[in-house]
């Protein structure tokens, strides 16, 4: 079955990317440089896959992002992409939690093409999801293993947490919707390292709790190790920009106690582990 994607993008020369890298029998693309224009095809002929770029008019993006979010749960809701420039990366955090994925401006065809393949496998198989992340959840992520183990493949797990006394200082300063969008931008950075790092296959998940997240990574063995550096160097470099100007400037977060006692606690960080192989065909390095 053909997967009909539709680009909505201001940028002429990155909507030739696209149609281009989407130029075989398996696709068919529409392209669109307008809120208005994404809107009216949308309507007219729902697709699977919409890309949405934060270039495509003056807060376009974001509102043909809230149009396709409110469609979620009806049986013909696309799935959604979202196409932002790095230096935008922060401004967008308070609705990622609206997309099924986020890329970087210039987008990379290959893992342009892997992202949109990985949704739509995703979604025919209608893998439950976290509704904070929208990554699989645990449920998702055992099936996915015990697939690949029956099928006889090999691939190394690679897990991901807080450091735990740092992520409670946080909270306890920031509150919880902050904290909760620091669990939204870890997502969103391991699930993009992985898609870069990870190797044709790569998979991210999100379990644990609310309040001790845990995201597990998939990825071939020989480039497991290249996901964690990644993501974990990325959270940390993105990390700071949920901080106020004075703990920026401090380095640290600071916290006064009732008794006027003044404690510095680092930024959250990201703790990269190799999870246990239990099951064979599934190396620990």
């Amino acid at each position: 079955m053909t997967t009909s994607i539709l680009i909505a993008e201001g940028d002429p020369d990155l909507a030739e990317v696209v149609i281009e890298t989407f130029s075989s029998n398996e696709y068919s693309v529409r392209a669109v440089s307008t809120l208005e224009d994404a809107i009216a095809s949308i309507e007219k002929e729902a697709p699977d896959v919409v890309l949405v770029s934060d270039e495509l008019s003056k807060g376009g993006s974001e509102e043909l992002c809230r149009k396709l979010h409110n469609k979620r749960g009806q049986a013909d809701a696309p799935a959604l992409i979202l196409l932002t420039s790095e230096s935008k990366l922060h401004q967008i955090l308070g609705f990622n939690a609206w997309v099924d994925a986020c890329l970087r401006r210039p987008v990379d065809p290959v893992i342009l093409e892997s992202t949109v393949e990985s949704i739509v496998r995703r979604r025919k198989k209608q893998a439950p999801s976290n509704p904070l992340t929208k990554l699989p959840d645990t449920l998702a992520l055992s099936r996915e293993m015990e697939r690949r183990t029956s099928a006889g493949e090999t691939f190394s797990v690679r897990t991901f947490r807080f450091d735990e006394v740092n992520a409670d200082a946080y909270r306890r300063k920031y509150g919880e919707l902050k904290y909760l969008t620091m669990v939204r931008l870890a997502a969103h950075t391991i699930a993009h390292c992985a898609l870069d790092h990870g190797g044709k296959g790569a998979f991210a998940a999100h379990g644990g709790s609310t309040e001790a997240p845990e995201f597990v990574v998939l990825a071939q063995p020989e480039k497991a190790r290249d996901v964690a550096k990644s993501a974990c160097e990325e959270f940390d470099a993105n990390c700071e920009l949920l901080y106020d100007k004075k703990d920026r400037m401090e380095g640290s977060l600071v916290e006064i106690d009732e008794a006027g006692k003044k404690s510095l606690f680092p930024f959250v960080s990201l703790l990269a582990e190799v999870l246990a192989a239990e099951k064979a065909g599934i190396p620990r390095s």
